[in-house]
């Protein structure tokens, strides 16, 4: 199904559930529109969630049981509005193009800037439901669960070595399910990231009514914070830290708006903040910081309002139904089988080995996260080449002056560079606006709880900076994320210090620097575009050379030229391959359509590309005869050993059919070996075996459906004559009769058995019956006879 169908199922599929918010919306209304819509966004996660949970627990998670039990539940609550009789509730539609008209007849300049945010936003989204999120992490974790649950109908923990799918909360990842089961396409599983962004711009306008600023100022605030670099390179990725900002944003506004209120309603609005910090917790480690921040903020203004003690117990109820229903599943869920909430035991000493000589102090962590703020990004080309040198060297000596140069120049992980030259979703920052609004933040904040002209009503922007400050300095001392650059981690914080230092920064000079604010806040969406055509040219990419098109189209990624310029100087055609995935080193709002960087899947040509000197040009330039998304497991360059790669044909079936991303490059990163059997099918799984830390190696349960395996390999591997390989595949169970297996390698058969006691099927491989210098990659053939259906445990290849 491809993205714009899948779309469309999703959109139907989610029908039933928004009737269910639009019924409880009348039911359990908040005051003002905008918060309505708000209020929905939040019911409709919040029931996607709470159903999946449920059916998940019982093991019977299928997309159509799900759409009859939100069906069920939809009808229910239309019937109870009935009843009841309860007054519909306005979302302000209806009004707002005559709302427009109005501003643009008032303040043409402020409502133009307005709308290019929007425009921004809108193409970025377009573009990204035709390039999926296909990066690192969703590769490792965050699809890979999602197609697993989708597959077995049941949310048991991942089977893998991975301590990502044991420590990650669920919801983020449920969101995810919902557009995997009824959509059928990964390409469209970054809308919830889209969510968390809408959110954002809502909080925003919300913060600034309670600072008593005009909407037209709190667009402007909003489009300010939401064209930071970071939030629009991460808006389209399968991650999920933009969506914990947004949540944990949400539930600031809506603590503050209950707090605040005399009279009823106030409960309604305690209910959502709950609902808010639920979803957040119970989707990513990170929110508790945040939620911690938010809940000091809203205890401050409790204190400052004087609320009654029998109001704080109810809200503190209140506030603990939504924080338990939503948040703490993963967690409860962990501790029984785990006995930890956040790790188990294979997960503290992998964390423990990685950051355990790279811990810094907290204040030397928010120096950092400081220093990597204010990015260009973009190529270093054109008249802003020497501003975007000079930023280079201040933060290099920044860095240093602090201590952690060297550190960050290393990466702890080996692959975390501060000089890339590209704009970077993981690691790019939030612009120099950005940072100037998180440097002046904390003096702002004084200076508006000093003047009393401003105190009381500055007093909700405050608290989102107190709030946003409180998630930097706990994480900054419990998180050593900065020692490999992602600061992507502070998207959760950002959007509250931003916001509330615009609005204050308003309220003590003019609502005119908004505006200034945020024109200059889209100016590095111009450069980087203009810089990406630029380096295309200056790369000699003649069909890429037009700055428009480059941006749109432009393949290069820094390392990555560095690694395919490797791979053709020092490797064979017979050894040579490339791990592709969707592109990620997005040009902002301006997008690669392709997404990809493609490698044929036939051995043969790319020992011919490599012979004729133009494997990289054949990188950049789709292969579209063989498919939007051919996939190649890591290649040799990151270990010398003998490495084995994978081969997809159909990546799409074979991501909807096995669930089985769990692999593509991370075991090739760490040392591994990367080994791939296909079928008919093609591929059918994939393991990791021989790792450098001793441990079994991940596997996913896969099944042999179908009658014929083939083990693809490169052709050097076997290539020695003296050595003889043993083939082993292990069996979950034991079969219930004798299995007769075959093997062959080219026009020879290999010796093969069935060990039923110990569940092994053995091949035998001397290393010159599989040589085949022409095809480049080798392939190994099983055939067990039958069509019986066997569960594979594990797989290894020694000699």
């Amino acid at each position: 199904m491809d993205s714009l169908a899948g779309l469309v199922f999703l959109c139907l599929s989610l029908i039933p559930v928004a009737i269910s918010a639009v019924a409880l919306v009348r039911l359990f209304p908040v005051a003002g529109r905008r918060m309505r819509w708000l209020q929905a966004l939040l019911l409709v996660m919040a029931q996607c969630v709470l159903t999946s949970l449920v059916l998940g627990t019982f093991d019977i998670l299928h997309d159509w049981l799900l759409l009859l039990f939100n069906m069920v539940i939809a009808a229910g609550l239309v019937f109870l509005v009935y009843r009841r009789k309860v007054p519909s509730r306005a979302f302000g539609i209806r009004e707002l193009p005559t709302l427009m008209r109005q501003w643009f007849v008032q303040r043409p300049v402020s409502t133009s800037v307005i709308a290019a945010v929007i425009l921004i936003s809108v193409v970025n989204i377009v573009w990204a439901v035709f390039v999926g999120p296909l990066f690192g992490d969703a590769e490792a974790y965050h699809l890979a669960r999602a197609y697993f649950w989708d597959r077995l109908g049941s949310l048991d923990h991942f089977p893998t070595a991975d301590a990502r799918q044991v420590e990650s909360p669920l919801n983020g990842n449920l969101l995810q399910y919902w557009v995997i089961a009824f959509g059928d396409n990964h390409a469209l599983t970054h809308l919830h990231q889209a969510a968390g962004l809408a959110m954002i711009v809502l909080c925003t306008l919300e913060l600034g009514r309670q600072c008593r600023m005009p909407v037209l100022g709190g667009l402007l605030a909003a489009g300010t914070v939401i064209c930071a670099p970071q939030l629009v390179l991460a808006a389209t990725n399968g991650s999920n830290d933009l969506l914990t900002g947004g949540l944990g944003f949400s539930s600031l506004v809506f603590g503050l708006r209950a707090i605040a209120r005399s009279r009823g309603g106030w409960r309604n609005e305690a209910l959502m903040a709950s609902i808010a910090a639920g979803l957040a917790v119970g989707g990513k480690v990170t929110a508790i910081p945040l939620i911690f921040g938010v809940a000091c903020a809203l205890l401050a203004f409790i204190i400052v309002r004087r609320m009654a003690i029998k109001r704080v117990a109810m809200f503190a109820a209140l506030a603990a139904v939504g924080a338990v229903s939503l948040g703490t599943y993963g967690y409860v869920r962990n501790i029984i089988e785990f006995g930890h909430p956040v790790y188990s035991p294979t997960a503290q000493a992998e964390h423990g080995e990685i950051f355990r000589n790279d811990r810094r102090d907290p204040l030397q962590n928010i120096a950092v996260t400081m220093l990597q703020s204010p990015d260009l990004h973009g190529f270093a080309v054109g008249p802003l080449k020497p501003l975007r040198d000079g930023e280079r060297v201040l933060i290099e000596k920044g860095l240093d002056a602090v201590g952690a140069d060297d550190t960050m120049k290393r990466g702890v992980l080996g692959y975390f560079d501060r000089a890339t030259r590209n704009a970077d979703w993981n690691g790019s920052g939030y612009g120099i606006i950005g940072f100037l609004l998180m440097l002046v933040s904390p003096v702002l904040a004084i200076i508006l709880l000093v003047l009393k002209k401003y105190r009381r009503r500055a007093l909700p922007a405050v608290l989102a900076i107190g709030a946003g400050w409180a998630y930097l300095l706990v994480v900054s001392g419990i998180v050593p994320w900065n020692v490999t650059g992602e600061i992507r981690y502070f998207q959760a914080g950002f959007p509250l210090i931003a916001a509330g230092a615009l609005l204050g920064l308003a309220m003590l000079v003019s609502r005119r620097l908004l505006l200034a604010l945020c024109i200059l806040s889209l100016a590095p969406l111009v450069y980087t575009t203009w810089s990406g055509g630029e380096a295309a040219r200056m790369h000699g990419d003649a069909k890429y050379a037009k700055p428009f098109k480059g941006a749109l189209y432009y393949l290069y990624g820094g390392k990555q030229v560095e690694n395919i310029d490797l791979f053709a100087d020092n490797f064979s055609g017979q050894k040579v391959g490339i791990w592709t995935r969707k592109h990620t080193y997005q040009y902002y709002f301006l997008r690669d359509l392709k997404g990809v960087d493609i490698v044929p899947a036939d051995g043969s040509q790319i020992a011919s590309r490599v012979a004729s000197g133009d494997l990289a040009a054949g990188i950049v330039s789709p292969i579209t005869e063989l498919g939007e998304d051919i996939y190649m497991a890591v290649p040799t360059i990151f270990d010398r050993r003998r490495q084995f790669w994978l081969v997809v044909a159909d990546p799409a079936a074979f991501i909807r059919d096995n669930a089985l991303l769990y692999g593509l490059g991370i075991a090739g990163g760490n040392g591994g070996s990367s080994v791939s059997i296909s079928g008919e099918n093609m591929l059918t799984f994939l393991a990791e075996t021989d790792r450098p830390d001793g441990r079994e190696g991940g596997l996913l349960s896969p099944r042999w459906n179908r009658r014929v395996l083939v083990v693809s390999a490169p052709t050097g591997a076997l290539a020695d004559p003296a050595s003889t390989e043993t083939l082993q595949l292990t069996l979950n169970a034991p079969a219930a009769e004798e299995i007769a297996v075959t093997a062959s390698c080219g026009d020879g058969v290999l010796p093969a058995r069935f060990d039923q006691t110990r569940k092994h099927i053995i091949v035998e491989i001397s290393g010159n019956d599989c040589v085949d210098p022409r095809a480049g990659i080798t392939q190994i053939t099983l055939d067990k006879a039958s069509d019986q259906r066997l569960e594979i445990r594990s797989f290894a290849l020694t000699s």
